[in-house]
């Protein structure tokens, strides 16, 4: 599978890749595997996920027997991402009109954002990004936006009646 993840790799089928070595370190830990996964995730502009990767290889304690090439990862883990933190965008969500509901529910590009995390900066991939808000009977009106590498940005949502809405 990781034979596969670097065929796919270096064929530039970015997405093949990430799926092969996220099978292949199922099947057995090896820092290489979590290096071309971020390398992946970077090509495909997930930066945020990248940085997730890199991290875990560089921060990796690595036992005094471990082969040269988990070394290797490690190294080059810290190095290529100092390149890609800059790249990170973020992004603070902030939502009026639903004071003392504690029921509000804000999504990004469909998917919830914790509450402990509306009003609070979060590392988003730069890119055009959907927002939503909700709460019952109360919705905000749907919002994009566009981040580009490095934006630091907030947004506000508000919420007005909507009877019946979820």
């Amino acid at each position: 599978l990781a034979t596969e993840g670097a065929a796919a790799f270096n064929e530039g089928r970015y997405k093949d890749a990430v799926d092969l070595f996220s099978k292949a370190e199922s099947l057995v830990h090896a820092p290489p595997h979590l290096l071309f996964m971020a390398r992946s995730h970077a090509k495909l502009g997930a930066l945020v996920k990248a940085r997730e990767a890199y991290l875990k290889v560089a921060k990796e304690t690595l036992p005094a027997s471990a082969p040269q090439a988990f070394r290797d990862a490690q190294a080059a883990a810290a190095d290529e991402v100092k390149a890609i933190e800059p790249r990170i965008a973020a992004l603070t969500v902030r939502v009026e009109g639903g004071e003392g509901k504690s029921d509000v529910a804000v999504l990004l590009d469909g998917a919830p954002i914790p509450p402990i995390l509306i009003g609070a900066p979060q590392p988003i991939d730069p890119g055009e990004h959907k927002l939503e808000a909700g709460a019952p009977g109360l919705r905000s009106a749907p919002t994009t936006i566009i981040l580009a590498d490095g934006e630091r940005k907030a947004v506000t949502l508000a919420l007005n009646s909507a009877p019946g809405a979820p």
